[in-house]
């Protein structure tokens, strides 16, 4: 019994990093293919590997894209509570701990831009990963 448990936990697991993982990319290429929101993907794989970049003028307007894609920012910026709250839930089963991370990142800054690099910055230190790991 055990054994299942474990088994039905780890498969859950992959399914949902899975799941993570191809809606990253099916979001990550609808923002590529718009005008004014494409950034090189050098530019994200020196990211992952914690290399130091600069980055592009529009890369606020590709980040605000992608929590857009996500169900985490509206088209307006405003942050989509019920998102954000789903994201963090995926990598974080301690109740208190998440709901303490929703509401850390759950700032909005001066501009939908700066809000979403925001909350990317606060995901990466909590270790929320939406598909950016």
């Amino acid at each position: 019994m055990k054994t299942f448990i474990v088994l039905s936990a780890f498969v859950l697991a992959v399914v949902l990093a899975d799941t993570t993982k191809s809606s990253w990319n099916r979001v990550h290429k609808a923002c590529q293919a718009k005008p004014g929101v494409f950034v090189d993907d050098a530019i994200f794989e020196k990211l992952k590997r914690n290399e130091k970049v600069t980055l592009p003028a529009n890369f606020g307007v590709h980040a605000h894209c992608m929590l857009e894609g996500f169900g985490i920012q509206n088209s307006q910026g405003a942050i989509q509570q019920n998102g954000i709250k789903k994201a963090v839930q995926e990598s974080v089963s301690d109740p208190a701990k998440a709901n303490q991370i929703v509401s850390a990142c759950s700032v909005s800054k001066s501009s939908k831009e700066e809000t979403a690099l925001g909350i990317f910055n606060c995901f990466g230190k909590n270790s929320v990963d939406i598909g950016q790991f």
